[in-house]
């Protein structure tokens, strides 16, 4: 099960800071860097620009979105890569709550705040697409790193060296 503590984020526009970087969050996050606070929480690295993010992961349906899935659509200000007609400007992760699919996005007027995926995707010729970051969220496993070794463990190789040494 996907689980999400986005909570204690709030819904306050003044929160929103187009173009924050990921070292402001969670004072002040556009769209992207919402979505990139939520993946580091997760101990998942995701890029910082929605474009980026649209490029990670593999594509699936709206129908087979599930929580911590990426949606993205256009926005006031589009990133392409060659052809301005398939323009990123806009990205929200999924999330489910009594049996419906939600997108917890920032906006400008709005603050970060819930929407109902349909919402979010109602528009066809702004709605870019569903992308999964994680295959399987459920079996990943986050690891605290104490502070002490935060400089000694900088990589996946040298966790999982730790991890199998400490088992031995």
């Amino acid at each position: 099960n996907r689980c999400y503590n986005v909570g204690a984020i709030g819904q306050d526009p003044r929160r929103y800071k187009r173009g924050a970087k990921p070292s402001e969050a969670p004072g002040k996050m556009d769209c992207s860097s919402l979505t990139k606070f939520i993946y580091i929480g997760l101990g998942v690295e995701i890029p910082r620009l929605a474009i980026e993010q649209y490029e990670m992961g593999s594509e699936v349906t709206l129908a087979e979105a599930a929580s911590g899935d990426l949606v993205f659509k256009r926005g006031k200000k589009n990133r392409f890569e060659s052809d301005p007609d398939t323009g990123i400007g806009h990205v929200g992760v999924v999330f489910e709550q009594m049996n419906s699919k939600w997108v917890l996005h920032a906006t400008s007027s709005k603050g970060i705040c819930p929407v109902p995926l349909k919402e979010f995707a109602q528009n066809e010729e702004q709605f870019r697409g569903v992308r999964r970051i994680v295959p399987n969220l459920a079996e990943w496993v986050v690891l605290y790193i104490p502070e002490e070794l935060q400089e000694v463990v900088t990589h996946t190789n040298s966790i999982k060296w730790r991890v199998l040494t400490s088992l031995e």
